[in-house]
């Protein structure tokens, strides 16, 4: 089973590029997903947050305010990279146990996993294929204003603490060039399709 990790910057459209992979075939996971679910149902983690950032990030119905986690962990490198530490291990585990489960299953020939941190949190060896999706700053944007209602200056706080686009593009194995549009993003992605797996 092939396995490809697609990733690229926030609002760069890694889940339009996984979801194409999906409708030609692909098994796909999404790594935000896989977070959301350890945030919520997780204890440890739960308690481990806690203890960092405070009760304030636990909302009223006892849920992960993931809204307010963020403010708090993008404001502050240092906090951003206890936030990882704490929620990436658990990620990167799960992750694992899906490519193990999908590849022991043979049901599918392709096994795509959307990764936004892919190369930051060291994952690039658990992948044959690496895509980025590459898309302007300001598309990006755009994008999480529209998306996730951030301000201007919160959506660039989450971009800039990325690595940055040139640095994953650099060090991919393809890239999908989202500027134009998403007919434009699905021709690239079957011609990859038609690369990967050779029809």
């Amino acid at each position: 089973m092939l396995r490809v990790g697609v990733t690229g910057g926030l609002c760069a459209g890694k889940g339009l590029v996984t979801g194409f992979f999906s409708a030609l075939g692909a098994a796909t996971l999404d790594a935000d997903v896989v977070a959301r679910a350890i945030l919520d149902g997780d204890e440890d983690v739960r308690r481990r947050i806690m203890d960092e950032f405070g009760p304030g990030v636990v909302g009223e119905d006892g849920g992960m305010d993931r809204r307010k986690l963020a403010e708090r962990a993008f404001t502050d490198r240092d906090k951003l990279n206890k936030l990882n530490d704490i929620v990436h291990p658990k990620v990167k585990a799960a992750i694992r146990d899906w490519l193990r489960e999908k590849a022991a299953a043979g049901e599918k020939e392709v096994a795509v996993v959307n990764v936004p941190l892919l190369m930051e949190t060291g994952m690039l060896g658990d992948f044959d294929a690496a895509v980025v999706v590459s898309a302007s700053e300001e598309d990006q944007v755009l994008r999480c204003v529209k998306r996730d209602g951030l301000s201007r200056r919160e959506a660039l706080a989450r971009i800039r603490a990325q690595l940055p686009l040139s640095e994953k593009e650099r060090r991919a194995d393809y890239i999908v060039r989202n500027y134009s549009g998403r007919e434009a993003v699905k021709k690239q992605v079957n011609e990859l399709w038609t690369k990967l797996t050779g029809r």
